[in-house]
């Protein structure tokens, strides 16, 4: 006997259908089928009929977990991956940076130097122009003692030049007021 013969698959024609029943013809044979599928899965199924469904759950669940911890190391290496990624983009940036620090510390450094140069040039001319303003004080005060002494002499030597001019002065008065005195007592 085929399968299509078997009872549950053969269509039974019966005579006298209501035109009613004929509707709920497919929802009749749904049901064999279904009833069908059961049958083919229990009859062949090689599986042990005592707790075997829930060992089965408990495997096709033991399954999906481990299928879950496979996605979840998968995730977990392309994290790790995107981490070493990161790290590297961060090594490199930090590197740049340092090689940068470092030129600007070298020109710091250098310009540094070259400012205390500066600082030391400027210090000597300091020192030098301090120098020069004492001895050009000293020469000054010198200057100013000399002119003291000078303008001493001046005005002793003025003096003298008036007390001669006054006693030129009183002379040629005297002259003249003898003279006159001459000439005036022999005209007379």
């Amino acid at each position: 006997m085929t399968s299509l013969e078997h009872p549950w698959i053969k269509v039974i024609k019966r005579r006298n259908v209501r035109p009613e029943e004929r509707d709920h013809k497919p929802e009749r044979r749904r049901l064999k089928t279904t009833r069908l599928k059961e049958y083919t899965i229990k009859s062949h199924s090689s599986m042990p009929p005592n707790n075997t469904y829930v060992n089965f759950e408990r495997f096709s669940q033991v399954l999906e977990e481990i299928a879950a911890a496979e996605e979840g190391l998968k995730d977990l290496e392309r994290n790790q991956r995107s981490c070493r990624e990161d790290v590297a983009a961060l090594l490199s940036i930090y590197e740049e940076k340092e090689g940068w620090y470092k030129e600007e510390n070298q020109s710091i450094s250098s310009d540094l130097s070259h400012i205390r140069q500066e600082l030391q040039r400027t210090q000597i001319q300091r020192k030098r122009s301090q120098e020069e303003t004492r001895l050009t004080m000293q020469s000054a005060n010198i200057l100013k003692r000399k002119f003291g002494r000078l303008e001493n002499r001046y005005e002793v030597l003025a003096e003298q030049v008036a007390s001669e001019v006054r006693w030129v002065e009183e002379l040629v008065k005297s002259i003249s007021v003898e003279k006159d005195g001459l000439g005036s007592g022999s005209m007379p």
